[in-house]
This record gives structure tokens, C-alpha cells and sequence, in this order.
């Protein structure tokens, strides 16, 4: 599997030359002058990747993107599309030119922890305004409504997970907040933690491979595989 290298120098990015430095452009009228502030001259810079994950309905590599912009609001959110094969950016038209149907919304970038892929082919994430576990749209980040869920807290011990991997054909879920990686099956009915693995470091993305292994992703780039049957 490849990646689509994105480059950072023009014209990658949409770029405003006046040919020096203007702390504000002469000729225009910018609602985020942040990025027009020397040395920044961009119409837009990424302050977060809030979701990067596999999408087996369409066969596709998901990226959501939140971007500073000089235009107004001052922010954009936007999915973009990759094939997972060659990296080819699939919907750089939609969005460069900001069409609605690469449109993300604000809420499930800013609400929704970091998506995977779980059973049945469906996305799931931990939530940032909840404790709860939801399947997810993988357009738009935003639980699907009348869509799975199941609440953490509610279990003995209460748990908050900032990932985890969900795993509903052998009712368990493998979740993580800091350092280690909790296992729990029996799910839908009464919840019960069975192992746990210590990490070397702490905890940044987790990712579903099948119903035995997941992949973890360190804070300082370690990347493991973990078998959390």
C-alpha cells in the first residue's frame, strides 16, 4: 500500500505573492490574517488531522483535514480521498475548489476521536463530548443515527477510552488512553476486562486489522501490532 506524497512548497498549496512580505495585503481584504502574517502568505494551513482511516465500502483511504482559511469563516473541514493502492488523491477537484460533497462539517471533526474501521465494515470512534463509543459516517465524522454504540463508563470498573477497536462478531472491544492497551469481551452483556498490555510509550492512534489483530501507533512513532484475543 502506498501514500500520496503531499507536498508543502508551491503550488501545492494555494499561495498569496505580492512578490515581498506585507503584513496586510495591499489588495485584498483577509478575514484570517494569521496567515498573512510575515512570513505566512497561505490561503490555507492545516491545524488538524482529526481522522486517517481505511474505508472498505468504497476501498479507500479516508483523510479528514481541518484547515485555517483567509476567507471566511477562517476554517475549513474537509475529507479527502485516496486510493489505497497508488495513493492517487481521489477527489482533489472537490476539493480544491471547496465543492460540497468533500465538505466534512465542523462537529464530527471536532466531537469525534480517531476513527477505524471495525465489524461489519463499519467506522467507529470514541467520542471527545462523551464517554460512549459510536459507529460513525465516514463522510462526515458524525454518528450514524439509530447506529451502534456502547458506553464504557457504564462498566465495571468505569473506563474512558480515547481509542479503541471494535470487534462485535466476538463481542470485544481493545481500547487505550494512555499507556496501556485494555482488552474486554462480552460486551453487550456484562462487560468484563480479560488482559492488558503495557505499552513503550503512549498511546496516539489504534487501528482494527481483523478480529484478532489491531495496530498501534506510539506518541514517539513506534509502530506495533497487537494480538487482543
Amino acid at each position: 500500500m502506498s501514500l500520496w506524497e503531499i507536498k508543502t512548497v508551491q503550488p501545492a498549496l494555494e499561495y498569496i505573492d505580492h512578490g515581498e512580505c506585507y503584513d496586510t495585503p495591499p489588495d485584498s481584504i483577509i478575514y484570517n490574517r494569521h496567515l498573512v502574517t510575515c512570513p505566512r502568505h497561505y490561503e490555507q494551513t492545516i491545524l488538524d488531522v482529526p481522522h486517517f482511516f481505511y474505508e472498505p465500502g468504497g476501498d479507500k483511504l479516508i483523510l479528514h483535514l481541518l484547515l485555517g482559511t483567509t476567507y471566511w469563516p477562517s476554517w475549513d473541514a474537509r475529507r479527502y480521498e485516496f486510493d489505497p493502492d497508488t495513493g492517487e488523491w481521489l477527489n482533489r477537484e472537490s476539493v480544491l475548489n471547496r465543492q460540497d460533497d468533500s465538505w466534512i462539517g465542523i462537529w464530527g471533526a471536532a466531537w469525534t476521536g480517531h476513527a477505524t474501521m471495525g465489524s461489519f465494515n463499519k467506522i467507529y470512534a470514541c467520542r471527545r463530548s462523551e464517554t460512549a463509543i459510536r459507529e460513525i459516517s465516514w463522510r462526515t465524522a458524525s454518528p450514524v443515527e439509530g447506529g451502534w454504540w456502547t458506553d464504557p463508563w457504564d462498566w465495571n470498573p468505569s473506563t474512558i477510552f480515547r481509542f479503541a477497536v471494535v470487534n462485535r462478531v466476538d463481542d470485544i472491544i481493545a481500547g487505550g488512553q494512555a499507556w496501556t492497551l485494555d482488552c474486554w469481551r462480552n460486551i453487550s452483556t456484562v462487560p468484563e476486562k480479560f488482559g492488558q498490555l503495557r505499552l513503550p510509550d503512549v498511546l496516539n492512534y489504534l487501528a482494527y486489522e481483523n478480529r484478532n489483530y489491531c495496530w498501534l501507533i506510539t506518541r514517539g512513532g513506534i509502530i506495533l501490532k497487537a494480538d487482543y484475543r
